[in-house]
């Protein structure tokens, strides 16, 4: 099976062009959630200038209510791109915003679902990369994305398994491997918390569930990890519902 590459972004450089060839893209004639995506450059490049805000320009546009669309698999390069800019720390916002694609390509099958899980699949690279570093934030973001596929838990198994191992791994990161791994039909009953809060018996329960192949329970375990880059699961309300 072929291996993650960044084949389609060639080396990251912090002294590279900002978002080069974002302009050679005929973003007018792609469409997303509100028609032409005429404002999808102007919101890339002040999300790279440092404008977190078009993060939420970007979750209505390339991203709305659990839709994908044409312009989506088109920014998704050059979100990788900023991802890996951000350095060491990554980035919860450009990773959430990545997750909810992975996500909704895995579960929504469209005409460009699958594109966009494609055009994902080729920056995996660069959450690996995440998954190793001293950031937990970071390796949250990356346990999300690569959450969402399967196919490739051969490579994945190991990585993630790694994380449980560190000695700054909390009970709630091992959590959400643990349901990651149970996404990747990895289920290890060892990533959830013995006892203590509800929360670490019910994600236990889910990820058994996922991995018995579940699609409801897969469905709330991927939501899950998502949004839940930023901050505890337990802080989620009725998560488990």
């Amino acid at each position: 099976m072929e291996s993650f590459s960044l084949d389609i972004l060639g080396p990251v450089s912090s002294q590279s062009a900002p978002l080069a060839g974002l302009n050679d893209i005929d973003w007018h004639s792609l469409q997303h959630a509100y028609g032409a995506a005429d404002d999808v450059p102007d919101q890339l490049l002040s999300l790279a200038a440092g404008d977190d805000s078009a993060i939420e320009e970007l979750f209505g546009s390339i991203y709305h209510q659990g839709s994908v669309y044409e312009a989506t698999a088109y920014a998704i390069p050059f979100l990788w791109h900023l991802l890996a800019q951000r350095g060491e720390g990554g980035h919860p916002g450009i990773a959430g915003l990545v997750s909810s694609i992975a996500e909704a390509s895995s579960i929504h099958h469209s005409v460009w679902s699958e594109k966009c899980r494609e055009e994902v699949r080729k920056g995996n690279s660069i959450a690996l990369h995440l998954l190793s570093t001293t950031d937990e934030t970071a390796r949250r973001g990356a346990v999300s994305i690569l959450a969402c596929f399967p196919e490739y838990a051969g490579q994945l198994e190991a990585p993630l398994r790694g994380v449980l191992h560190r000695p700054d791994c909390s009970k709630h990161e091992s959590t959400r491997i643990g349901l990651a791994l149970a996404a990747l039909s990895c289920f290890d009953e060892a990533a959830f918390a013995p006892s203590g809060a509800a929360f670490f018996v019910e994600a236990k329960l889910l990820a058994q569930e996922v991995a018995e192949g579940n699609p409801e329970a897969l469905r709330t375990c991927l939501s899950v990890l998502t949004e839940t880059i930023d901050r505890n699961p337990e802080d989620l309300s009725n998560w488990s519902a």
